[in-house]
């Protein structure tokens, strides 16, 4: 019986996956609070590069990435398919030795997992839950909605994209940036999208640093696949 239980019980699995650094800048002194949102732009095309590159070929995504093309850098070449269909992206970035990152050139991750993650998983069957209660709305779009509404917690707010402090926030300080419009991923979007999404970004590090008064340190998450970015410290 023992046994049985055992192998009812213990159980282990394994996990696949890709790791990418992608470097924000040639220069080691600077960060994306120092960085235009025009000089931002790139790395976004990037991100959508390497997402795109990962997509099943039966992917409805796919049309999407062909209808939003982003401008090629010479080294996306390198972004070769996987052999194996991956379930999981999250684009980050840790910034600060406060946030564990040890090498101080400014960058960010990529890690590409065949299995998804426990949160992602209950973050998605929510979405798809108020989506089914609600008569196809889009939760993260009717917040960003009642926030813009309410101008109680947003921080900034352009056409395409607003930043809040989430009303469940859990860190000290967290943000997040979330399209006014449904976007199911960084394919999605198209170049305007982009740099409103990179006025954001230069938006929030900015105020972050000035606030403070220093390289503020923090962990920034891109929740793929809801075009969704947590700042958190």
């Amino acid at each position: 019986m023992g046994l049985d239980l055992s192998s009812r019980l213990l159980q282990a699995h394994g996990v696949a996956g890709r790791c990418y650094v992608l470097t924000f800048s040639p220069s080691h002194n600077v960060t994306l609070a120092d960085l235009s949102p025009t000089e931002i732009l790139p790395i976004i095309h990037t991100w959508t590069s390497l997402y795109t590159s990962h997509l099943s070929s039966e992917s409805p995504l796919l049309e999407a990435a062909k209808l939003n093309p982003v401008p090629e850098e010479p080294f996306e070449s390198a972004f070769s398919a996987p052999k194996s269909q991956f379930k999981y992206m999250q684009i980050f970035e840790n910034k600060g030795t406060t946030m564990g990152c040890s090498n101080p050139h400014p960058h960010g991750q990529v890690w590409v997992t065949s299995r998804l993650p426990e949160e992602p998983t209950h973050e998605l069957e929510q979405l798809q839950k108020y989506r089914r209660d609600h008569d196809g709305a889009h939760l993260l779009v009717d917040y960003a909605g009642l926030e813009s509404s309410k101008k109680e917690r947003t921080i900034w707010e352009n056409p395409d994209w607003i930043v809040v402090c989430p009303w469940w926030a859990i860190w000290p300080f967290e943000l997040m940036i979330i399209p006014k419009r449904h976007k199911r991923a960084l394919v999605d979007l198209d170049e305007k999208e982009r740099l409103g999404l990179s006025e954001a970004i230069s938006e929030v590090t900015r105020r972050y640093d000035n606030l403070f008064e220093t390289q503020f340190p923090y962990s920034k998450l891109n929740q793929s696949p809801y075009s969704l970015f947590v700042i958190r410290f």
